[in-house]
């Protein structure tokens, strides 16, 4: 990218307009990064969603370490992530730069992503076992066998010191995983025999 630029006085897109650095830098993180073909559990690195690519490839590039504003950008870029939206789910902001998040976040939905799913089921383990990660799990409509789930949970073990509060509350998730897999049916279940319930009720009332 440096080479592009530093070869001609302005680089011109087929539009007629000039072209910028950051785009240039964006295509050499992302060739970078494509060209390691990272892999979690043999699943590709973009068949995951944006924000969890980025925690992924950030947690092997820079740990949990700062890594200063300009850099974090273009790593978001990269996913064509803009910073602003990704600062305070994914990273904390001080004035060294950014750090990646591998605490609870604060909500958790069916739209969050793989990776904030992954650091709720840590949290929920370090409160309450199986039952509060299966909790978790039904919030975020995941399935029980959810593979690119288990495959960040897996990754966030191998990367994180052994000592460290979430890799341990993850891996005894993984020891745990049938159990939590039940319960997740289990739950289920239970919620459509509620909705039963309640459409049953419902047509008595009307009937009356």
């Amino acid at each position: 990218a440096m080479e592009v630029f530093g070869r001609y006085e302005a680089i011109v897109a087929p539009d007629g307009s000039q072209e910028k650095l950051d785009r240039y830098l964006t295509l050499a993180r992302q060739a970078v990064r494509d060209a390691t073909a990272l892999k979690l559990d043999e699943l590709p690195l973009e068949t995951f969603d944006a924000p969890t690519r980025l925690a992924v490839f950030w947690l092997r590039l820079h740990g949990r370490s700062d890594v200063p504003k300009g850099d974090a950008r273009f790593l978001a870029q990269s996913d064509e992530l803009r910073i602003e939206d990704i600062r305070g789910p994914l990273l904390t902001e001080s004035k060294a730069g950014f750090r990646l998040r591998t605490d609870a976040p604060e909500t958790i939905s069916p739209g969050s992503s793989t990776f904030e799913v992954a650091r709720a089921v840590a949290a929920a383990w370090t409160k309450g076992a199986s039952e509060a990660v299966a909790a978790v799990l039904t919030v975020a409509d995941r399935e029980p066998a959810d593979e690119h789930l288990w495959a960040v949970i897996g990754d966030l073990v191998a990367q994180l010191p052994p000592s460290d509060t979430v890799a341990k509350a993850l891996t005894a998730v993984q020891r745990n995983a049938g159990a939590i897999g039940n319960l997740v049916h289990r739950r289920a279940v239970s919620d459509k025999r509620e909705d039963a319930q309640m459409s049953l009720e419902d047509l008595m009332e009307v009937k009356r």
